[in-house]
């Protein structure tokens, strides 16, 4: 993709977008939301965001962002991948592009249970400017050590 923004040309390949994860999962209370109510538990999280190339940093706010999750199976092959979305409540409308509004973008396992890895990547597009969706690699989250850490209540 070439454009002109600010009277410069710039051009995007996929490679220059990536999944951006925290360093380690933290421990937080966490609420899914359906249709009439949420359930609370203990989860282990972790950030998700997008490094976007550095001619994009000044329209961020402009970037669609959608995050995608999967599960891994034990051969580490992510199955299908399904839209990373964590409303704030029940009523919540979703934001075209994002998440969820006003709260970090999170993948997350329950503290309760053992679970295989999960597989994170996420889109991006600027569609001021282009209809093309540039989609990034997979980074895969593997729980172990951290999610033990980050289950145990803080005493």
């Amino acid at each position: 993709m070439t454009f002109g923004v600010d009277a410069r040309a710039v051009n995007f390949v996929a490679a220059d977008f990536k999944v951006r994860l925290d360093p380690t999962a933290a421990r937080r209370m966490h609420t899914v939301w359906d249709a009439d109510a949420g359930e609370r538990f203990a989860a282990a999280t972790r950030g998700v965001g997008l490094q976007l190339p550095s001619a994009l940093a000044m329209y961020r706010q402009t970037v669609s962002v959608f995050h995608e999750q999967a599960d891994v199976d034990n051969e580490g092959t992510a199955g299908q991948f399904h839209a990373l979305y964590n409303p704030a409540r029940a009523c919540t409308g979703r934001s075209f592009g994002a998440s969820h509004a006003n709260q970090p973008d999170v993948v997350y396992r329950r503290c309760d249970v053992v679970l295989r890895p999960t597989a994170v990547r996420s889109s991006a597009a600027f569609l001021e400017v282009d209809d093309r969706v540039f989609v990034t690699g997979t980074q895969i989250v593997d729980w172990g050590q951290d999610m033990v850490a980050a289950c145990v209540p803080a005493g």
